[in-house]
């Protein structure tokens, strides 16, 4: 299986919207109430940056999208969304993997937060060394900490 980035275009707009929507819109009803396809458009085409955003694509067929942050104190992880059809292959894991391995000569933390509805992603960062630094009622926010910590 051959997962690779690339980066997003404005053309990727509407794969984001899609994307989240199969991906996360139970968890945004959970949390936040039904999902308004208007509304979540706006919401999504706001925070849809191709400077930030890549498209991983496995086999070469469009399969998710990865965003990045990078700040001076750490990297934020804003999203990691896979369809559906992707998921449980290890393709995430191996994502994130390969992010942890970029930040290591940086000694900085990889941080991130979750929807508290979606457990699932909180287990499934716990066991790549994520750990809970905080939890409202909405979110949980996570870091793995740089090596040495």
């Amino acid at each position: 299986m051959r997962v690779e980035l690339r980066p997003a275009t404005q053309d990727d707009r509407q794969f984001a919207y899609e994307v989240t929507e199969a991906t996360m819109r139970r968890y945004v009803e959970q949390t936040f109430g039904p999902w308004v396809p208007e509304v979540q458009k706006e919401i999504i085409g706001k925070s849809f940056d191709p400077n930030t955003h890549q498209i991983v694509t496995v086999n070469g067929e469009v399969a998710g999208i990865l965003a990045l942050e990078m700040h001076d104190s750490h990297l934020q992880l804003e999203k990691l969304y896979l369809l559906p059809s992707f998921q449980q292959q290890c393709i995430g894991s191996q994502l994130v993997k390969q992010l942890i391995h970029s930040v290591s000569v940086s000694n900085k933390p990889i941080r991130l937060r979750v929807l508290a509805a979606n457990s699932g992603a909180r287990r499934f960062y716990e066991r790549l060394g994520f750990v809970a630094t905080g939890v409202t009622p909405e979110r949980v926010f996570m870091e793995h900490p740089p090596k040495g910590r």
